[in-house]
């Protein structure tokens, strides 16, 4: 009587498993989304930083601190070094570039 049963909870596990998969990773920007909450709130704290403004250069900063994400508000936060001074930071996720050193 089990053996009957096995693969049709093989499919349902299947099916469940394909859901849960496009419902949480594939689907709009769930993917760019996971990718920067993991690559940066893991703790790092050497990046260069480059705002990109159109028009102008983009500008540079050396993140201090580690990045953090605000990912709903859509901006990027860190303290940086300028001019010898240490200052707070709040970036567009859009047009910020992150590189690790």
């Amino acid at each position: 009587m089990i053996k009957k049963w096995i693969p049709i909870l093989i499919v349902i596990l299947f099916l469940f498993g394909t859901f849960v998969y496009f419902q949480f990773f594939v689907k709009g920007d769930n993917i760019n989304r996971l990718e920067r909450e993991v690559f940066i709130s893991r703790g790092v704290d050497d990046f260069n930083v480059y705002v990109l403004n159109v028009g102008t250069q983009p500008k540079y900063y050396h993140a201090v601190t580690k990045v953090t994400s605000e990912v709903d508000k859509g901006y990027y936060f860190f303290w940086a070094e300028v001019n010898g001074k240490k200052v707070y930071v709040q970036s567009p996720i859009a047009v910020t570039l992150i590189e690790q050193r």
